[in-house]
């Protein structure tokens, strides 16, 4: 009862704190990234000691005899000859014909005017490691703990990796008093009087290292179903370039419409929805989600939009989940039955870290808790092979993207289920989430999921019976590829 209040209490906050938008996908972008070791000098201005500052600002008003300057000052003779000999050997201070100290041409150029301050320039030789993403030549701050697993990768051009140090050195330039007000460089030249440097040249710029930037952007649409323009990024200072990027590799993964194809197969609770106009009701949808969550009675079937494994949306299989565990009555002998996942064919799904997530948080409530603990299901994630023939360089991602439970949980089919257009989350007896994904180029930039969970035991059958027999039709057997190891046997 406790978890399903928190549920409805999530649930109702998300819709509400979201009431101009609604998320459906989230993708992670993957862009390559540069560490380069930046070679630099610069000048600044720099404040001079009290005493060497006031005598060269008094000879700066006048020059002076050694006397007088002693008097102004109250200095002995031991003190006065310290004075300006220290400041004579800096080329500072001379002694005219007439025996008066005056100031020579460099100390001359340490003021702008009468009754200035003098200001002696100084110069600093420096290098820092700064890292810059290769799309738009961004400087990020780095991390360690980013893959590219799970997401997206943007191209960037082969010419455009060969001469990325050419680039980062403009850039630096472009940008050197920017990075030193944002205390990107921590450099010498910060001091009490805030004093800017000036880039005085460039020196070496060398390529140290390649990583990872990971943007995880979210795709949403208002109430209305029109797409929300993307947000920029907060980890880069222009995102202009990295959003033409993204809609140039959205433009070359998009379906055709699909819309007539999935409709044929959706039920007839959610393809109540669909609407020739708008696309989907969507605040129709979010009203009846939020109505059927407040319900004191336990609700059979809730709708949702977007990716299954967004936060708003896995909440809800989460909660199915634990009522399975908590109401294991399992007897001696019986078979553990299958926690199945049937991914769609779709360019944009899983695309996203928070997908692993989900799939070791099935694998963690595989058993029930305690001393008696049993195992409730086995978790099996179908996925979908590719159209191409040579499936070498797909078996070697999957190993990569999974690479946790790949081995034990992966299982492979020849097609997708009903032609790649519907997701599948089933555990007999308990609950069915269905996910439709349409492809819609002319109004959304990436695929639309919309499905619901449900646990009214005959949908569960009956998605049960369908999957079951699709599954053993297509499940893929290449005895090649499985004595390769590029997948293990079931």
């Amino acid at each position: 009862m406790a978890a399903r209040f928190l549920i409805l209490i999530m649930s109702t906050v998300y819709w509400r704190v979201a009431m101009d938008k609604i998320s459906y996908q989230e993708i992670d972008f993957l862009i390559p990234v540069h560490r380069f070791k930046i070679n630099f000098s610069y000048t600044r201005q720099k404040r001079m000691q009290f005493v060497r500052e006031f005598l060269l600002r008094l000879i700066h008003i006048s020059p002076m005899k050694p006397g007088q300057i002693a008097t102004y000052f109250g200095f002995s003779k031991i003190e006065l000859n310290e004075a300006i000999n220290n400041l004579v050997n800096k080329d500072e201070l001379e002694f005219s014909d007439d025996g008066d100290v005056v100031l020579t041409p460099l100390s001359e150029g340490y003021f702008n005017k009468s009754g200035d301050s003098p200001e002696m320039l100084a110069f600093f030789e420096e290098f820092k490691f700064l890292n810059y993403e290769l799309v738009g030549f961004n400087h990020i701050k780095f991390s360690e703990k980013e893959d590219n697993r799970l997401g997206l990768k943007l191209k960037v051009d082969n010419e455009i990796i060969a001469n990325s140090a050419k680039e980062v050195k403009t850039v630096f330039q472009k940008n050197f008093l920017k990075y030193f007000h944002d205390k990107v460089l921590l450099t010498r030249a910060i001091d009490r009087e805030g004093k800017q440097p000036h880039l005085y040249a460039m020196g070496e710029v060398m390529m140290r290292g390649v990583h990872i930037l990971r943007l995880s952007n979210q795709f949403s649409i208002d109430f209305d179903g029109r797409p929300i323009e993307r947000s920029d990024f907060s980890e880069l200072g222009d995102s202009s370039s990295m959003h033409d990027s993204i809609t140039k590799k959205l433009s070359e993964l998009q379906k055709p419409d699909n819309t007539e194809q999935v409709l044929k197969s959706m039920d007839e609770e959610t393809k109540k929805f669909f609407n020739t106009k708008t696309f989907f009701d969507i605040k129709t949808l979010v009203q009846t989600r939020v109505e059927l969550l407040s319900e004191k009675n336990n609700h059979k079937s809730i709708p949702f939009v977007g990716a299954i494994y967004l936060k708003q949306n896995w909440q809800l299989v989460v909660e199915q989940l634990k009522k399975a565990i908590k109401s294991n009555t399992k007897t001696d002998g019986e078979k553990i039955p299958e926690l199945v996942w049937i991914a769609p064919n779709d360019p944009f799904w899983g695309k996203s870290h928070r997908l692993a997530s989900c799939i070791s948080e099935l694998i963690g409530n595989e058993s029930s808790k305690g001393k008696k603990a049993q195992r409730l299901y086995n978790t099996k994630i179908y996925l979908p092979l590719p159209a191409e023939q040579d499936h070498k360089n797909f078996f070697h991602q999957i190993k990569y993207d999974y690479k946790d439970f790949w081995e034990k949980n992966m299982s492979y089919l020849d097609k997708g289920f009903s032609d790649g257009n519907i997701e599948i989350i089933l555990l007999p007896k308990s609950f069915v989430a269905v996910n439709y994904h349409l492809s819609r180029p002319d109004l959304l930039p990436v695929t639309f999921p919309i499905g619901f969970i449900s646990t009214d035991i005959d949908t569960i059958n009956n998605v049960q019976n369908k999957i079951e027999t699709f599954i053993g039709a297509n499940v893929h057997r290449s005895t090649k590829l499985i004595e390769s190891g590029f997948y293990p046997t079931r």
